[in-house]
C-alpha cells in the first residue's frame, strides 16, 4: 500500500515509459497525466455493462469522482438528457 492507504503505484519513470509505449501504439491520449484518470475510470465503472454514449470523457472524469454509485447514476442520466 502507498502512503495514502491506496494500492501500490508505479514509479514515475515506469509510468512514463508505459505512457510512451501506449502513445506510440495507440496515440496521444495516453499521457502520464491521463493514465490515472483511465485507471480511476476502470475502477469506478468496471461493473457496468454499458455506458451512456452521449457523455464525453470530460463528463465521466467529473462523474467518476462522486463516491456514491447511486448519485453517479443520477448524474449520468441527467447529463445524457
Amino acid at each position: 500500500m502507498d502512503a495514502q492507504g491506496g494500492e501500490d503505484r508505479a514509479e514515475y519513470g515506469t509510468q512514463l515509459n508505459f505512457s510512451q509505449k501506449l502513445t506510440v501504439e495507440f496515440g496521444v491520449s495516453f499521457s502520464t497525466q491521463n493514465l490515472p484518470n483511465m485507471r480511476q475510470f476502470y475502477l469506478t465503472f468496471s461493473n457496468c455493462y454499458t455506458l451512456c454514449s452521449e457523455l464525453s470523457w470530460s463528463h465521466y472524469r467529473r462523474i467518476m469522482r462522486i463516491p456514491n454509485a447511486s448519485e453517479r447514476e443520477f448524474y449520468i442520466k441527467e447529463c445524457s438528457e
